[in-house]
């Protein structure tokens, strides 16, 4: 449930599930699965971690780790590097598992893997982190990835935006809030609508970052007209 929980957003309840798992004393192919996926949670949390916050060669049971699907934990760990903006870190992580990945025919990690390498590569050379991202969108519409597809396209209207086209980037960022708001995730919808500001002030939307997304809201502020047009799903639950 833990994973679930994270991949949806509710951060806080992902967390204690995982905490909940481990002081059950797994074994040790599920206590590396619980502290992977908690140190995921974490860097989307943006919560203070360690340097290697789901290390898959440093991490008590890694062998078992090393015998599940590591790809997965390579892309948690790339992407927490990069919430720290250490694409360095990243882009090593990320190289190996896109290698893997199209040898192996996995097509989940493959896309992921080319969202990620289009947002190491965004900040500085755009034009070069557009044919991954469109890679990305393109391998996780056809699996029906429709959550990290929605990431992906926010990515995407960054670089649409960097490239002067601010309708198609209006665009896609409205497509992602959709799809966002349609499967209930929790804390992307919070990222669109810093983005919408973002893309209202003539601001570079913001990428993958070390601050959690309501830190981002609250530094752009909502007072955006293109924000507060876009409906919440949870408005008039009580929510």
């Amino acid at each position: 449930m833990g994973a679930v929980y994270i991949h949806q957003g509710d951060l806080e309840r992902g967390l204690q599930c995982c905490n909940k798992a481990l002081a059950f004393g797994p074994l040790p192919y599920d206590a590396a699965m619980a502290k992977a996926l908690r140190g995921y949670g974490k860097s989307r949390k943006a919560e203070s971690m360690p340097a290697s916050p789901i290390s898959v060669n440093q991490s008590p049971g890694s062998r078992a780790l090393a015998c599940a699907t590591p790809a997965r934990y390579a892309l948690w760990l790339a992407e927490g590097h990069l919430r720290r903006s250490d694409h360095a870190a990243a882009r090593s992580l990320i190289k190996d598992v896109l290698e893997t990945s199209r040898t192996m025919g996995y097509l989940h990690y493959e896309g992921l893997a080319c969202w990620l390498t289009g947002e190491c590569l965004a900040p500085e050379a755009p034009a070069v982190a557009e044919p991954y991202v469109e890679s990305a969108i393109d391998i996780l519409e056809r699996i029906g990835a429709r959550n990290d597809l929605a990431r992906a396209m926010v990515t995407r209207a960054a670089l649409h935006q960097a490239a002067g086209d601010v309708a198609t980037a209006r665009g896609l960022l409205d497509q992602a809030f959709a799809i966002f708001q349609t499967l209930g995730t929790l804390d992307e919808p919070a990222r669109v609508k810093a983005a919408l500001v973002a893309l209202d002030r003539g601001s570079p939307i913001p990428l993958l970052a070390s601050v959690s997304d309501a830190l981002i809201i609250r530094k752009v502020g909502c007072k955006s007209k293109t924000a507060d047009r876009i409906p919440d799903k949870n408005a008039g639950n009580g929510e």
